[in-house]
């Protein structure tokens, strides 16, 4: 087949198969950010034991606050995510 040239035999894929692509892409990416929030929970749930304990360091305080940020900036990516899907 010449590159540019569309076969005679050869349909585009139809508008529900490109939105279904479109949709499973969206999902995929959801379910990738959805476990990556749930293990940065799980993290700032072991510092926070640690520092409710009187047991973490200034290094672990640290990276607390951090993981803090980092959920924050995932919940506006499913915030965002979720905008996409409604409209």
């Amino acid at each position: 087949m010449i590159r540019g040239v569309v076969h005679p035999h050869t349909k585009p894929p139809k508008q529900c198969a490109t939105s279904q692509l479109i949709m499973t892409s969206h999902v995929i990416e959801s379910a990738k950010v959805d476990r990556l929030l749930t293990q940065v929970d799980c993290r700032i749930t072991s510092l926070a034991r640690r520092r409710d304990a009187g047991t973490i360091s200034e290094c672990k305080a640290e990276e607390l606050k951090q993981a803090i940020e980092l959920r924050a900036e995932l919940m506006r990516q499913i915030d965002r995510q979720n905008s996409a899907f409604d409209a």
